[in-house]
């Protein structure tokens, strides 16, 4: 009877420690499958944060290029043209300095609140600073910044107009771009999975054993999913940053390697080209002329600068008369046509033909 008594304690004994091991157990995996949870929603944000980012940094692009399309504008008319009409509010706005003066934010009101503030008074947080410090010339970058303790994704860039350095930047709130209706609801929708797999989970942990599993593997595809989307956008922005880098509209190679086109040229089997000499009066008639041929000139044409004022313009797959079309509406009093002809790739000595360009190029001086 006793001997009874015993194995009977002994066995309740073993439930409870059971029932404590297997709380403990379950508990630890919630917390568990909580930090999981969390993370992958943290992943999820920053690549939908990374994404708008680099959206947000080709627009600021777009308007710098729209404010290099037309010279001489003071900073009344950047800003009443071109800053004031495009649209701001408290979550994405717009800000412009010069000199580490502030003179533009969000819109006319908040700019006259800001009047003889300074750039550094104004980004006046930790990561605003390194920020501002550490913007590019002609080149767009972006940072999560803190300004007046929110948090926005900021864009910004350095770049030089009428001889004088700018920074044109705009901050979105984070919270606006992670609030998104869609991206708010998928959020939602899987905290609200998650959740109801965890309560399964604790009440018939045992009964629910494959369903959890499962979960759990919808979890990790889910993640491998992001993880790759957030590789291929990566991918395609190397890409395109490559591809501009090396697209004939907006390079302009050195006089040194015309003598390795011409001789890559007839590897190819180009048989002729069309040589288009300009010479410029001044080095601003050449900046401007070729800003306008990186719109106008198709990527048929190779760019190479001579000297400060002179460049030659290779035209492929053209006729002299095409050619001498395409260029007409170019010239002026401070751009002037110095020769067109048509070069005999087969034959040409490029050594011999970059010799007598550089001595042509002297006479014009």
């Amino acid at each position: 009877m006793n001997d009874k008594k015993q194995e009977l304690k002994r066995v309740e004994r073993l439930k409870n420690r059971m029932l404590i091991i297997t709380t403990i157990a379950m508990l630890s995996m919630v917390l568990v499958c909580c930090l999981f949870t969390a993370y992958q929603i943290s992943s999820m944000e920053k690549g939908i944060l990374d994404v708008c980012a680099t959206q947000q940094d080709a627009y600021v692009q777009l308007v710098v290029d729209q404010i290099n399309l037309k010279e001489n504008r003071d900073d009344e008319e950047i800003i009443n043209d071109i800053l004031g009409t495009l649209d701001s509010s408290a979550n994405k706005y717009w800000t412009f300095s010069k000199d580490r003066a502030m003179l533009f934010v969000k819109d006319v009101i908040e700019t006259n609140r800001y009047k003889g503030l300074t750039a550094v008074s104004y980004y006046d947080s930790e990561s605003a600073k390194k920020f501002m410090e550490g913007l590019e010339q002609d080149r767009v970058i972006h940072k999560n910044i803190v300004v007046d303790d929110k948090d926005y994704v900021a864009s910004g860039v350095i770049f030089r107009y009428n001889n004088e350095d700018y920074r044109l930047c705009l901050l979105t709130n984070k919270e606006v771009i992670l609030n998104n209706n869609k991206f708010m609801g998928a959020k939602i929708g899987i905290l609200i999975l998650v959740a109801f797999v965890l309560i399964v989970l604790l009440c018939v942990s045992m009964v629910y054993a494959r369903q959890i599993e499962q979960a759990n593997k919808e979890t990790l595809e889910k993640s491998e999913s992001i993880r790759q989307l957030q590789g291929t956008v990566g991918h395609l922005n190397d890409l395109l940053v490559q591809k501009e880098q090396y697209d004939t509209r907006y390079q302009v190679w050195s006089k040194d390697v015309i003598k390795d086109f011409l001789t890559k040229l007839k590897n190819k089997g180009t048989k002729s080209v069309v040589a288009v000499k300009i010479h410029c009066t001044r080095e601003n008639y050449k900046d401007a002329f070729l800003r306008v041929a990186c719109i106008l000139l198709d990527r048929k044409v190779l760019r190479f600068s001579l000297d400060e004022t002179s460049f030659l313009l290779l035209f492929l797959k053209y006729d002299s008369k095409v050619a001498q079309s395409n260029i007409d509406p170019f010239l002026n009093k401070g751009t002037i046509l110095k020769g067109i002809e048509e070069v005999d790739v087969e034959h040409v000595n490029p050594e011999e033909f970059v010799q007598a360009l550089e001595v042509e190029v002297q006479s014009w001086i």
